[in-house]
């Protein structure tokens, strides 16, 4: 009897909390090695690695070490949280039924992972999936008279492919076929710490008493970073991205409304009402019998 396994480097293999990985498949069995990087290494004949799996305490689990199984398990807590939101449940079960659907007809149709032939049996999917999506809007149940169930329309074959791909990547995990708009975007800063502290130098310019324009702020800003910029060339130094108008109107935006107020209107202090009408040198005085309140009426 034939006890040889399909195992591949991407497979881990846990002994009493000790972590394997394969090294090398010989003829006769297979030897692994420690994921830790100690030294030495672990052979198991293929009938011995097959008992050897019949133990409750040993675990294998193939696929661990690839790339998208670890980004499966690095995103698993926040994209397991945000499965509670109806609309992700529904997409990732829409494309779970479009994968399962396709992976049948790779599998016993003849269908192959081009566009020409995703594209001629893609009606033929389409019509499975309909199936399932109308069985299961209706509960399983016989269909009734006045229902109408919602079908969306069917990805394209690049899209397919896609999901096709991530998913076995995963290791036939479903995280895997979890949007990733959240993760979409620009993630770095554009900006570095010297270019950063040169844009705040430049945006506190709006806070003067001369109450420049975002205009007058960004061609302000954009002079002085040519400047910076012809020094550091002069000293060997890579040059600062200058930013454009937009990037300081954004980072005019952000400043505190109030402060920002309180900073260009200073100088006029005629248009600023004093809260404290003690501080304003008027005098005061407040008569019970004659003052009067909001209302107008006596005290």
């Amino acid at each position: 009897m034939n006890h040889r396994m399909r195992v591949t480097s991407n497979d881990r293999l846990t002994i009493n909390g000790q972590f394997l990985r394969l090294r090398i498949e010989t003829d006769t069995g297979y030897a692994f090695e420690n994921v830790d990087g100690a030294e030495g290494e672990t052979y198991f004949s293929f009938e011995d690695f097959d008992a050897l799996l019949s133990d409750p305490d040993v675990t294998f689990q193939p696929g661990y070490f690839l790339i998208g199984q670890i980004e499966a398990r690095m995103h698993a807590g926040a994209e397991a949280s945000e499965l509670s939101r109806q609309d992700i449940q529904d997409r990732v079960v829409y494309r779970f039924i479009w994968v399962s659907v396709s992976m049948h007809f790779l599998a016993n149709e003849g269908m192959t992972k081009t566009d020409q032939s995703i594209e001629k049996f893609m009606p033929q999917m389409e019509a499975h999936v309909n199936a399932l999506a109308r069985a299961a809007q209706q509960k399983w149940k016989a269909p009734r008279a006045g229902r109408t169930s919602l079908f969306r329309d069917p990805p394209s074959t690049r899209t397919l492919r896609t999901w096709l791909k991530r998913y076995e990547k995963g290791d036939y995990s479903y995280l895997a076929l979890m949007p990733r708009t959240h993760r979409s975007g620009n993630r770095e800063n554009r900006f570095c710490l010297a270019a950063t502290r040169l844009l705040g130098d430049c945006v506190s310019t709006y806070l003067s008493r001369q109450r420049l324009s975002k205009k007058q702020v960004a061609d302000l800003c954009k002079t002085r970073f040519r400047k910076v910029n012809e020094d550091r060339e002069a000293e060997g130094k890579p040059a600062l991205p200058v930013p454009s108008r937009r990037a300081v109107e954004r980072a005019i935006k952000k400043l505190d409304p109030y402060f920002t107020y309180v900073q260009r209107q200073a100088a006029h202090s005629d248009s600023i009402r004093p809260l404290n009408p003690m501080a304003s040198g008027h005098p005061f005085r407040f008569d019970p019998a004659t003052d009067s309140g909001a209302s107008g009426h006596p005290i």
